[in-house]
């Protein structure tokens, strides 16, 4: 598996962009599908996917372009620009703990994926936290730690099912990005 953080010769050609509009497409589709269950959408999984697959420059765009997108339909205002920060912090974990290869075995991808949305659910907790001159962190974290849960859940169950289809089109994605 491999995933470059910083390429030298990353380029954006228009097949490339098409296809990244495809995935935020895709990312804004899945997020919306599924926005009358709390926490519970399959974009965290499909980033990670991405990260794994692709590499972690085109996850992070995917990300960040998703989160734009929805946002028209779902609320502007302050905290998207923490839902990016923190999309874009566990992507860049993710792909370090990608570099040390922790991914031999498919279980604990399913628990990465269950902790990256855990760590998703601290990061944007402190962000608000700290936009908002909150005083004490910990009583906010725990007020929302039930849909810290419900993330991590939803994110292991999207792994689990979206894991092996997304191998297969693995190879028709990095032909598409060359």
């Amino acid at each position: 598996m491999n995933s470059k953080f910083y390429n030298r010769k990353y380029k954006l050609t228009i097949k490339h962009l098409t296809m990244l509009a495809l995935v935020v497409a895709i990312c804004s589709v899945g997020r919306m599908a599924f926005t009358w269950i709390p926490n519970f959408t399959p974009v965290t999984t499909l980033f990670l996917l991405i990260c794994l697959n692709v590499g972690t420059v085109d996850a992070i765009i995917v990300a960040n372009l998703t989160m734009l997108a929805t946002a028209l339909y779902l609320g502007m205002g302050y905290w998207v620009f923490g839902q990016m920060l923190a999309y874009s912090l566990v992507l860049i974990l993710f792909s370090l703990l990608i570099r040390l290869g922790l991914f031999k075995n498919f279980i604990i991808l399913v628990g990465i994926a269950f902790i990256s949305s855990m760590a998703y659910g601290f990061i944007i907790s402190w962000f608000m936290v700290f936009t908002l001159n909150f005083g004490v962190f910990w009583a906010y974290y725990s007020v929302g730690i039930s849909y810290d849960l419900m993330h991590g859940f939803g994110s292991a169950v999207f792994m689990l099912m979206l894991y092996f289809p997304f191998k297969s089109f693995k190879l028709y994605i990095q032909k598409a990005l060359v």
